[in-house]
């Protein structure tokens, strides 16, 4: 039987959605990070996820190599139930899946990042088949949250508990969501045993100067505002993410203009992201307030977020729900943008460190800490900055990451022995 090479650890990755379907939110672009890292640390990485891309379409290239990572994308069945968050992703994965492990002569780990659905239970059913050889990881990425469903707390009775179970490894973005995590735990009745870990979001320092100043100058911020045809002068706030009622765009936008009518100078928002069936309620929205003149929506961007970061004074994410860390906010970091963000995007260090706030939304509380930010730029980036490259590099996650994996493999051969 034909064999992966002994000297190499594999990682599957499990995924409804994958590269570049970037549009369907952070948790996409991080996995396909977290698998070049882990090339780049000497694993063998395979990805097996179902061919949706972001716009509802078939992806047609069922199977690729990039950076070392062996993507294989697999039928979406009813593909119009993706609109409702439905994934009948083919059997196909868990029997590629099930192949991969056979084949390979080491541990495997099975990487997974949802919490519900037909992925994470073919990823459980893996962890089944497979007790020892098997290694589960499990990210949330903010999905843990409770939401009224029936739906879903039927799932949560039936298929939750064995997720618990056979979770070797859950990686928590902060002390909210680890929280979360073990009372998942104990409502199931299930011993937490140090599995649960903080391993905060992450990306790459935009013009850093290693976080020691604002190594974007006003004249390089000017070149980009121009480009995006955003006044020079103005203090611009941003959003970015899915147009989705949950994001709290709606009070984002009545932030913005209390702000904006105390404000001595001209301000300006870009709400930036896919719609995702919210465009048009928000296009009313601002209509109606008189304020098209000074919120601009832009649809579709991807690899040019960092320059709407950049050319911005301050990013806003005021979510309804628990999702914990906006991958946004610490792209914003990095790009030295100041953040602003409620206690269901809590993010770590921020306020601790001057990089923003993180607040119990008010009106009142969210437009004094926009004032606060707006008083003292120049600090407030220069905090951004160094809070991005201390707590939020790539350097630093990635060497995490590849520490984490190594860990869970030694602990698992010992246990097998």
């Amino acid at each position: 039987m034909l064999k992966v090479p002994s000297s190499r650890f594999e990682v599957i990755q499990l995924m409804s959605y994958y590269a570049p379907a970037f549009g369907f939110g952070g948790p996409i672009r991080l996995m396909y990070e977290y698998a070049k890292w882990v090339v780049d640390g000497g694993f063998r990485v395979s990805v097996l996820t179902g061919d949706t891309n972001h716009d509802f379409t078939p992806i047609a290239k069922k199977y690729q190599c990039e950076h070392g990572i062996h993507i294989r994308r697999v039928h979406v069945y009813w593909r119009r139930l993706v609109k409702r968050s439905i994934n009948l992703v083919s059997p196909s994965m868990f029997l590629r899946a099930v192949w991969r492990v056979l084949h390979t002569e080491k541990c495997v780990i099975v990487h997974v990042c949802e919490v519900r659905g037909l992925v994470v239970l073919y990823g459980v059913a893996l962890k089944k088949l497979f007790p020892k050889k098997v290694i589960l990881v499990h990210s949330a990425f903010g999905m843990l949250h409770f939401k009224q469903s029936r739906r879903r707390q039927l799932y949560d009775r039936l298929f939750l508990r064995p997720l618990l179970c056979g979770m070797d490894l859950g990686l928590a973005q902060n002390d909210h969501e680890i929280n979360q995590y073990r009372d998942y735990f104990a409502q199931h009745k299930v011993n937490e045993n140090n599995r649960i870990v903080l391993f905060p979001l992450s990306t790459e320092t935009q013009n850093s100067n290693e976080g020691n100043g604002d190594a974007i100058t006003g004249k390089d911020r000017e070149i980009l505002r121009k480009k995006y045809s955003i006044p020079d002068e103005a203090f611009v706030c941003i959003f970015l993410g899915r147009l989705h009622p949950a994001k709290g765009i709606l009070r984002a936008i009545d932030a913005f203009l209390a702000f904006s009518a105390a404000y001595f100078g001209q301000t300006f928002f870009l709400i930036v992201g896919r719609d995702d069936g919210m465009q048009q309620k928000i296009t009313d929205y601002i209509n109606e307030r008189n304020a098209a003149s000074s919120i601009r929506i832009v649809n579709n961007v991807y690899e040019t977020r960092f320059e709407y970061y950049t050319l911005s004074n301050l990013f806003l994410g005021f979510p309804t729900i628990d999702e914990e860390t906006m991958l946004a906010s610490v792209e914003a970091l990095s790009c030295g943008t100041p953040v602003l963000v409620s206690r269901e995007a809590d993010i770590p260090f921020v306020q601790e460190e001057g990089a923003g706030f993180v607040i119990d939304f008010s009106m009142g509380t969210a437009v004094d800490r926009m004032q606060r930010i707006a008083a003292e730029m120049d600090l407030f980036r220069q905090h951004a900055y160094k809070v991005a490259e201390k707590h939020f590099s790539e350097s630093s996650a990635r060497h995490h990451l590849i520490t984490l994996f190594n860990q869970v493999l030694q602990k698992s051969s010992v246990d097998s022995i």
